[in-house]
């Protein structure tokens, strides 16, 4: 009997009326009846990454759509021995192959889904862990040219290992195919880092110095020993004029800028004393001038002055003796000793700075060369 919107319904042989929606009602099928050699079964094996997949309401959904799409009587999800989890169909041969072919490409789909959130929970467990851990850490950062990456990281990774061992810090590098890499270190304690970072930090720079100098401070300064003492990975003189090129660890670059500023410091002083000699020699060549002719042989020794090595590096003006001092000799005598008193000419004069007296002067140079006394002039220019 039907009566809107509800459809009565009663068995033959019931008493009781079924009182059912008008909707919930299956149409008549247009197929032909099914008999029982008409049905057959097949089983569908599930993944072990799915077993608790298989196991929520998004499944049924899924076999639901299956089941409607594949015409089967039944798709559901049964466990066998040994808890493997399997999709039993029921339907034709036909039905159960095309419900098949579905099944198993939800299956694919849903194991790629699968895996994918499994490795994103264990990439939000490690970045949480991280950040847990680091929550309180220090963190330092610098870029620096690639050319130092691989002195950074060492070989086979030994420098960048003991780093981290020794300061107990986590170093990453990248961009290290680029012009500047990335070199980040996180520790426990801002001086970990620190630390860590002073042992990594490689950089170039440059010392400029001052218009005039040059010469001066590459007498002083030997840049091999420069390079050797202060640890630098190199140091040398750049194709600009008066500029020192340094490469190193920045605090070993420091180290070496701060020395050769430390030499500069002196070098008005050197100047000062320089003048003072020189006024110290005018002095002496105005008491006795004929004691300055050079004499034709080397002396031993070579008193540079202030410079310390002849008259390289030295301002221009005057020049110097190379000779520890001029004794006073016989005319055109060759002899190799102490200089001795002469049989003719006067007393000569020593160029000795540090005696205290005219007398005490006397003698003092031993000539390799040719004696001359003072009653000839070599061939040479005077010193003045």
């Amino acid at each position: 009997e039907h009566r809107l919107p509800f459809i009565y319904i009663q068995f033959p042989g019931q008493a009781k009326t079924s009182i059912l929606e008008k909707h919930n009602i299956r149409p008549v099928s247009t197929q032909p009846p099914l008999t029982q050699g008409m049905l057959s079964t097949a089983r569908v094996d599930v993944e072990p990454g799915l077993s608790e997949w298989a196991q929520t309401d998004d499944v049924r959904g899924c076999l639901s759509q299956v089941q409607t799409q594949s015409g089967v009587l039944l798709a559901k999800v049964i466990v066998v021995r040994g808890g493997r989890v399997k999709v039993l169909l029921i339907g034709s041969a036909m039905e159960n192959k095309r419900a098949k072919l579905l099944l198993e490409l939800h299956l694919s789909h849903q194991l790629k889904m699968q895996q994918f959130y499994d490795r994103r929970d264990k990439r939000l467990k490690v970045i949480e862990a991280r950040r847990a851990k680091y929550e309180n850490a220090s963190v330092e950062e610098f870029h620096t040219d690639a050319r130092f990456v691989g002195m950074i990281i060492g070989k086979g990774g030994a420098n960048i290992q003991a780093v981290q061992e020794k300061f107990e810090v986590e170093i990453s590098v990248t961009n290290a195919s680029e012009a500047q890499a990335k070199v980040r270190i996180v520790g426990g304690t801002k001086e970990s880092v620190v630390a860590a970072r002073q042992n990594l930090e490689y950089v170039t720079d440059q010392f400029s110095v001052p218009p005039g100098m040059q010469n001066w401070l590459d007498t002083i300064v030997n840049l091999d020993d420069l390079r050797r003492n202060a640890d630098l990975y190199s140091c040398y003189w750049s194709d600009e004029n008066d500029v020192v090129e340094m490469q190193g660890l920045a605090r070993n670059v420091r180290d070496a800028k701060v020395m050769l500023e430390t030499h500069l410091q002196y070098a008005e002083v050197y100047v000062e004393m320089e003048r003072d000699e020189d006024s110290i020699r005018q002095q002496l060549r105005e008491l006795d001038p004929s004691s300055y002719y050079r004499g034709k042989g080397k002396g031993k020794g070579k008193s540079g002055g202030m410079w310390g090595g002849g008259d390289k590096g030295r301002p221009k003006g005057e020049g110097w003796s190379k000779g520890k001092g001029y004794g006073k000799g016989e005319d055109d005598d060759k002899g190799k000793g102490k200089g001795g008193k002469g049989s003719k000419g006067g007393k000569g004069m020593d160029i000795d700075l540090d005696s205290s007296s005219d007398e005490d002067a006397k003698g003092k140079g031993k000539g390799k060369g040719k004696g001359v006394g003072a009653g000839k002039k070599p061939a040479g220019k005077v010193l003045k």
